[in-house]
């Protein structure tokens, strides 16, 4: 298969736009590039149609009418996907490290675990700690994963700083970032301030970088960052619409105001994609039934685009902060059937379909890594299968995690993840991904 690319706007870069022409060379590699051309093993669809008391604004949720209408499609069938480079996890790891316990309360022992990480470009590794009952804790690594700094330590309850030029802040709070270049970006709730967000941007010694900013709202956990320094988050806003649909969440982007003296705070959010779930009619249900269905796993930036998969389709979307969809890759992604017996169970409340896609993790490679559900013993799983997409929508290898280990962060040809290997007790190891070819 070749592609050239002709226009001024790519998928991943400020500005730039998609147009592809794309001829195929091996006959084997069954790409196609429109979902007219699968025949019968066209992706399924999911239509929902709103209801007459529909009303959602400002933003209707992405995909919400069926198929969603972009400028280029890639489509893969599965004949293709098999023609794909397979990617496993080389044996033994390069590194390894069982993160210590903590004593909170007569004489009880606790696990710290691993909140966040991320892998920056050199391959030093930074982890984001926490444990119940305590605050969150920074541990910066090399890339062998041996630890040279913890931040608080015993009485320290603050945040290093890089330098003396602001102070540093107490760390009661925390939640999973993101990487932005050589920086980690942290959001959480301040301990009695409630109703807004506190920004931290840290190093990969773990020290913070500059003045704390400030978001003047709740927000959830930061998605991405942009070129200009604006961050998306999700939006734990639920919004119950006329329908059989329950709109679950809505994407927002939002500029944090660093803290020059007293209080300051952001720009307005602005609304960029709405993300809508199933739910049962006869009920009136104001959030998503499970942590299953939330969408807000399956968003990442790179660059100024935003990569989604909206939908519980097989379909992944490239598309600008203004909205405007650059490209959708579709995938065939098999049977989705939930099985009968587990239908009515509180995980999928009667829902006659899974997912395509569980997670959505944009690589320190720029690489756009998407996790596959599956169905093992009879049960819908994360699957073991990560697609590889690069920002052109070409799948370019599927890697496998063991079942046994929870990804944090992919870097460039690496994997950080967790592995449970007793009742509460995890360590914490990098990988180096092997790729072969069938």
């Amino acid at each position: 298969m070749r592609g050239e690319m002709g226009g001024d706007r790519k998928p991943g870069v400020s500005g730039c736009v998609p147009r592809y022409r794309f001829t195929i060379s091996i006959p084997a590699v069954c790409l196609l590039l429109t979902a007219s051309c699968l025949g019968s093993k066209q992706p399924q669809q999911h239509q929902t149609v709103p209801g007459p008391g529909h009303r959602i604004r400002p933003t209707e949720p992405l995909g919400w009418d069926g198929t969603i209408q972009a400028p280029e499609v890639r489509s893969w069938t599965a004949e293709a996907m098999e023609q794909v480079s397979e990617w496993t996890l080389a044996e033994p790891p390069i590194g390894v490290v069982v993160p210590d316990t903590v004593e909170v309360r007569d004489g009880l022992f606790l696990q710290r675990h691993a909140v966040s990480g991320t892998i920056f470009p050199d391959g030093r590794v930074l982890l984001l700690m926490n444990y119940a009952g305590g605050p969150f804790q920074v541990v910066a690594t090399t890339t062998t994963l041996e630890p040279f700094h913890y931040s608080p330590a015993g009485d320290e309850e603050v945040l290093p700083t890089r330098s003396q030029e602001f102070p540093a802040r107490n760390w009661n709070h925390g939640g999973p970032g993101v990487r932005f270049g050589e920086e980690f970006i942290v959001a959480g709730d301040p301990v009695g301030e409630p109703g807004y967000e506190e920004v931290f941007y840290l190093n990969a010694e773990g020290r913070l970088t500059r003045r704390p900013a400030r978001v003047n709202r709740r927000m959830g956990a930061p998605l991405g960052a942009f070129p200009d320094g604006s961050l998306l988050f999700w939006s734990p806003r639920y919004a119950p619409a006329a329908t059989d649909t329950l709109v679950a969440m809505h994407i927002v982007s939002v500029t944090p105001s660093v803290e020059l003296s007293g209080r300051s705070g952001s720009d307005t959010p602005e609304e960029i994609l709405t993300f809508a779930v199933q739910r049962d009619a006869a009920q009136h249900q104001l959030s998503a039934r499970s942590p299953y269905h939330l969408p807000f796993a399956r968003v990442g930036v790179s660059g100024d685009t935003i990569w989604a998969v909206p939908t519980e389709r097989p379909a992944l979307v490239a598309l600008l902060r203004s909205g405007e969809v650059l490209l959708r890759v579709d995938w065939e992604a098999g049977d989705r059937s939930v099985p009968i017996g587990v239908r009515e169970s509180y995980e999928w409340g009667g829902l006659e379909r899974f997912p395509a896609a569980s997670r959505l993790v944009i690589g320190a490679d720029g690489l756009v890594y998407v996790q596959r559900w599956t169905v093992r013993n009879g049960r819908p799983v994360k699957g073991l299968e990560w697609l590889v997409f690069n920002t052109s929508g070409e799948l370019v290898g599927r890697l496998e995690i063991p079942p046994f280990l929870q990804v944090t962060a992919f870097g460039d040809g690496t994997v950080l993840a967790s592995r449970t290997y007793a009742p509460g007790v995890s360590d914490i190891r990098v990988y180096r991904v092997t790729r072969s070819r069938q």
